[in-house]
């Protein structure tokens, strides 16, 4: 077989049965590549050894600066042939890949283990439809279950009435109607259920000056995130909330 990772292209030689199959999938499954991508795949064949050389130095330049990174890191670190790509390894950290990742992020916050999020199920408490369906897009792209309440009484209301641990995390808006975020958080803070009670709470909110996070803070709630979301501050903050809670 034969590949052009650029263009997304790639031919195979094999068994007549086995190939019609990969054709199928190819024509019903994946978007075939279009006449553009196929023209530039044939001059590629023909003229492009140049720059495929050009392309192998890149590779090689950016593999060497990553394993003098590694190096100077202290980490152990094997070196590819035919690739960019470096995999150090962490095996004195006595940590696994998601507890390294973990320790990345709480300490240097390189970034953050999405995997951490995967089924996660979390409570949106707002009113705003168009915030709504963007924060939604956003959490579900990361690997978040979200249920919608649209005021504060029915965040409790479903908060109150679902399993213990059914909810992971409350991403709470401040002003709603009916009642607003800070007692919502009070009320959620004074139930019985201690599981249900101590449940991570956000703040995703408009009010973003100190006195407002120290507001959210001083009722009972884990973090606070300022709209309009910047995606990596919010992911920061959820995967640092929920951390916090597991320890």
């Amino acid at each position: 077989a034969f590949a052009m990772t650029g263009w997304r292209l790639g031919y195979a030689c094999g068994p007549e049965l086995i190939l019609k199959q990969m054709i199928k999938l190819h024509q019903f499954a994946i978007m075939c590549a279009p006449t553009t991508s196929q023209y530039a795949a044939v001059e590629a064949l023909k003229n492009g050894d140049d720059d495929i050389k050009m392309m192998r130095e890149s590779y090689n330049q950016r593999r060497r600066f990553l394993m003098n990174c590694f190096k100077e890191m202290k980490l152990d670190c094997f070196e590819p042939f035919g690739a960019f790509y470096v995999f150090p390894s962490i095996r004195e950290f006595g940590m696994s890949s998601d507890e390294f990742a973990t320790e990345l992020l709480k300490r240097k916050k390189v970034a953050v283990n999405t995997e951490i999020f995967r089924g996660k199920r979390i409570l949106l408490a707002e009113d705003n439809e168009i915030n709504a369906e963007i924060a939604i897009t956003i959490l579900e792209d990361k690997g978040f279950k979200v249920e919608l309440a649209e005021d504060g009484v029915i965040c409790i209301n479903k908060l109150t009435k679902a399993e213990p641990g059914y909810y992971d995390l409350i991403l709470m808006d401040i002003q709603m109607p009916n009642m607003d975020g800070y007692q919502a958080t009070k009320e959620i803070r004074a139930l019985a259920d201690p599981v249900k009670s101590s449940i991570p709470i956000v703040a995703m909110t408009a009010n973003a000056f100190k006195e407002d996070v120290e507001q959210a803070l001083s009722v009972g709630m884990d973090g606070h995130i300022a709209k309009p979301v910047d995606v990596k501050v919010m992911m920061d903050t959820l995967a640092e909330v929920m951390q916090q809670k597991q320890s």
